[in-house]
């Protein structure tokens, strides 16, 4: 099977491919306005790993306003200020006139932060700027506090991701996995083949699969990828 033919291939599971869901009656637009209706202007998206917190970000970021640039540490690259924004391969476009004018997002993986350019430019932050921070474990006590005291004197918005709830930042949301969410991915991704999916889910396979990964959406793709290739590749 080609690659991009694979339903599971990472170009079709990684964030910002498909929008958050939620089942419990929230909707992103009304957690957007939820964030912006509270006083308080720092707030953390809690959950394990693989549990959508990046995907939540990228439905809910560009409805908080204006995108300046972003910066992966994954692929040690940033757009500043960016034409066509993008990340994780997907453009980004502002859905809703947020209040914040100048958004800096910025992703880190394990000892990446070393090279982050989060505080470069710390000088010119305001109430307009909203840092983003997804990955708030990679950075050191040192730099938690730094970033605490730098948003609290400029009164800088910040939403982080995170695996555990944070004793200075509110949780915003806690991001969880499902059998009603799994199911809802599996049925998106297949689409086209909704009868493959209707067997995928009732069989014997996804359910060791979700019993092996439980909170771990993201590793039960993985492993659905390699299943389909060795099925019809």
């Amino acid at each position: 099977m080609i690659a991009n033919s694979n339903p599971f291939a990472s170009r079709y599971i990684r964030p910002g491919a498909m929008e958050y869901q939620f089942f419990d009656g929230r909707s992103v637009d009304s957690l957007a306005e939820n964030f912006c209706n509270k006083r308080a202007r720092r707030f953390a998206i809690v959950g394990p790993h693989g549990s959508g917190k990046s995907t939540l970000l990228h439905s809910l970021v560009p409805r908080l306003g204006t995108i300046e640039w972003t910066w992966d540490a994954a692929e040690e690259s940033s757009v500043s200020p960016p034409s066509n924004l993008v990340m994780d391969g997907r453009e980004l476009k502002p859905i809703a006139n947020g209040p914040f004018t100048d958004i800096r997002w910025i992703r880190l993986t394990t000892s990446s932060h070393q090279a982050s350019p989060l505080f470069n430019d710390a000088e010119h932050w305001t109430e307009k700027t909203l840092l983003v921070i997804d990955g708030y474990e990679q950075l050191g006590p040192l730099q938690r506090m730094k970033l605490w005291r730098a948003t609290q004197r400029r009164d800088v918005g910040l939403l982080v991701t995170c695996h555990f709830p944070l004793f200075f930042y509110p949780t915003l949301v806690t991001t969880e996995v499902t059998e009603a969410s799994a199911e809802y991915v599996v049925r998106r991704l297949l689409h086209p083949r909704k009868d493959l999916a209707e067997k995928l889910i009732r069989s014997d396979r996804w359910k060791a699969i979700r019993d092996r990964w439980q909170s771990n959406l993201r590793e039960s793709l993985f492993e659905l990828y390699d299943l389909m290739e060795a099925k019809y590749g």
